[in-house]
């Protein structure tokens, strides 16, 4: 009898197709999970998906700049992401978001969401890099270590009478101003880029005002240069294209020259910008002397939800000037100011001194 044939008949049979089944249960089970496990060991390498951006995408110097990023990861096993931002050069700016694996604590297939962000201020005019650094640690190494993750983004901060975003003030904003204030055109990046001469209106002398600096090289308006009382802007725009962001008005009153409000809105991590317009430019004729008045609340995507009241503090100077011309006298001026939706009112009197 040959070394290693079957003994037909003899007890060790039995045990040895027992054992051949065992094997063949086990490598089905062995096919069946290494998928999930090939994916688990995946997830464990770079364990979120993720999503960044700049808000807002073309600001001012004196704009607060936020990044943010936000995934998901499963919890417990990965700690929550810790960010810390770094000036890498003069226009390059390092974001380093970093998560650590505990290998002691089993890692559920639940995905919970994070959003972590940073802000930037003061930041000088010029295009922007940034460098989104993801790092996925595992201080015990239990698992082959990983290099970090890079993402990359860009903003630009642009100066003043910049209307495209393209870093300089030229021919091309000129006709957005042009389409803008003489045929009711889309409004450009925002109001504050608009008014180029700072007088609370948005007219033809801005279009001088822009003439001038690109044929004489004339200085523009600095809006970042500013009070903290700015002027009620007059315009023709239709409130329906000047609305941005919802608010709830609250409160208004007039203290001299000055209209203050009370809004509410969410938020809290971000600048928001508010602007007052008086819409249309020219008074009221079935009411004469009536003044239309509507705040304008631009939120540069601010992801917090904290509810904020921001008094908000206006001149109505300009809106006296536009009443002597129309009437030859300084009398008391009726202001009707409307909410985000229009349904609510508030009437004020404007008495200029």
């Amino acid at each position: 009898m040959r070394d290693g044939a079957p003994l037909v008949g003899s007890a060790a049979h039995p045990r040895r197709v027992a054992a051949m089944s065992t094997l063949r249960s086990l490598l089905i089970l062995i096919v069946l999970f290494a998928p999930v496990r090939a994916s688990l060991a995946q997830d464990s390498e770079i364990p979120f998906s993720i999503a960044h951006d700049v808000i807002p995408d073309c600001p001012l110097s004196c704009d607060t700049v936020r990044l943010w990023l936000r995934g998901e990861l499963p919890n417990p096993c990965w700690s929550e992401p810790v960010v810390t931002a770094t000036v890498i050069d003069a226009y390059s700016i390092g974001v380093f978001i970093r998560t650590e694996y505990d290998p002691s604590v089993e890692c559920i297939q639940v995905l919970v969401p994070f959003r972590i962000e940073e802000s930037l201020t003061d930041l000088d005019d010029g295009e922007y890099i940034v460098h989104f650094f993801v790092t996925a640690d595992n201080p015990l190494a239990t698992m082959p270590p990983q290099p970090p993750r890079e993402f990359v983004d860009t903003f630009r901060v642009a100066p003043q009478g910049d209307q495209d975003c393209d870093g300089d003030v030229d021919r091309d904003d000129l006709r957005l101003l042009i389409d803008y204030i003489l045929y009711q055109g889309p409004l450009p990046i925002s109001a504050d880029r608009v008014d180029l001469n700072c007088d609370g209106h948005i007219d033809i002398v801005d279009l001088v005002a822009m003439l001038n600096h690109l044929e004489h090289g004339a200085a523009l308006c600095a809006y970042c240069d500013l009070p903290l009382v700015k002027p009620v802007v007059i315009t023709n725009t239709p409130y329906r294209l000047l609305r941005a962001a919802r608010f709830d008005l609250l409160d208004a009153r007039i203290s001299g020259s000055e209209l203050q409000v009370m809004i509410r809105h969410g938020g809290g991590c971000i600048r928001h910008v508010y602007s007052a317009f008086m819409t249309p430019s020219t008074l009221m004729q079935t009411r004469p002397g009536t003044v239309s008045l509507y705040i304008r609340h631009d939120d540069p995507g601010d992801m917090c939800d904290a509810l904020l009241q921001p008094a908000l503090r206006f001149d109505l100077r300009p809106i006296a000037e536009a009443y002597r011309r129309a009437f030859n006298h300084r009398g008391d001026i009726p202001i009707v100011l409307s909410d985000y939706e229009g349904d609510r009112v508030v009437r004020l009197v404007y008495s200029p001194r």
